[in-house]
């Protein structure tokens, strides 16, 4: 992955803030692949030291403890929230910090970290926190399936399910293979029967078995170069010599799926998905259920956040 290559927009006012007038707050996902309990206090020591901004407050939860934390962050007041986890942990709280008007960032403890390194490069987290004040302020490209933010994929059809598969091993599970044979053979399932509809703008629906939508630094992670024209990059998924099960899985979490020759790609500023009732979709690797017909569109105005590359 190209780390140089930022795909975001530069906000107009270029001022890079003292990092001594910034006070931070940060919220961590304790089950994030990188974040275990012995990692946790060093963590904060470590942004309590060496000067930099002020940690505004600190916080280490459970997944479903995430929206309450961050909501507790932003009542207290900060001028920057970053996220300690993965792709999906920061999705649901730039959401709340964008409505709050405080900028956001990830801070890499995540599986894959594609958003913070085509943000932060290979920067340690404790990096990041310390130079944030001399970031460049920019605004993410931002994407929206239904009113609900992303900012590198939606994915929805058969990968949904292998991705679930992923997310039972993380969730410490005690049987988890049981959950990745099952969410495994629900993705062959899929893929064997298309059961969605896919709507290019106001072109005819097609049905497909899966598809997967880009924006801004998403579009690396589907094989695209990164980019910052209106429209958003996608492919449609067909699973022909992908039935291997280990294949399938490992395909659609790592996305090299884009790769097989038999994908579509398309682009579009706005697209819609439609089938029977609801859709199982996963925005940013977060497996999700919405009902359809769900409407993905480009947002003009991105979340506000931070980049320490240069602009290529």
């Amino acid at each position: 992955m190209k780390t140089q290559t930022v795909a975001a927009e530069q906000m107009p006012d270029q001022v890079t803030a003292q990092a001594s007038r910034l006070s931070v707050a940060v919220v961590a996902n304790r089950n994030a692949g990188g974040l275990d309990d012995d990692r946790i206090v060093p963590f904060r020591v470590a942004l309590q030291s060496h000067g930099g901004p002020e940690l505004a407050s600190f916080a280490a939860v459970a997944p479903d403890e995430m929206d309450v934390a961050v909501d507790e962050a932003l009542a207290r007041g900060c001028d920057a929230l970053l996220i300690a986890g993965g792709d999906g942990s920061f999705r649901g709280a730039a959401e709340k910090a964008h409505a709050a008007g405080v900028p956001a960032a990830p801070l890499p403890f995540g599986t894959m970290n594609v958003l913070a390194r085509a943000l932060f490069g290979e920067a340690s987290p404790e990096e990041i926190f310390h130079r944030l004040g001399e970031a460049r302020r920019i605004r993410l490209p931002t994407g929206s399936a239904n009113g609900r933010m992303f900012f590198l994929t939606v994915a929805a059809g058969f990968p949904v399910e292998a991705m679930k598969a992923r997310e039972s091993v993380r969730s410490g599970d005690i049987l988890p293979i049981g959950e990745i044979i099952s969410h495994a053979a629900a993705a062959v399932e899929g893929a064997a029967h298309a059961d969605i509809m896919l709507q290019i703008e106001d072109g005819e629906p097609t049905k497909v078995s899966g598809v997967a939508v880009a924006v801004g630094a998403g579009e690396e992670l589907l094989g695209f170069d990164a980019s910052t024209e209106e429209k958003m990059r996608g492919v449609v998924l067909d699973p022909n010599g992908l039935m291997d099960l280990a294949r399938l899985t490992g395909a659609a979490i790592n996305a090299d799926v884009a790769n097989d020759p038999s994908s579509h790609e398309f682009l579009s500023k706005r697209v819609e998905l439609h089938c029977d009732g609801v859709a199982q979709i996963a925005l940013d690797g977060e497996p999700l259920t919405m009902r359809t017909p769900v409407e993905i569109l480009k947002l003009e105005e991105g979340v506000r956040s931070f980049s320490l590359l240069e602009r290529s």
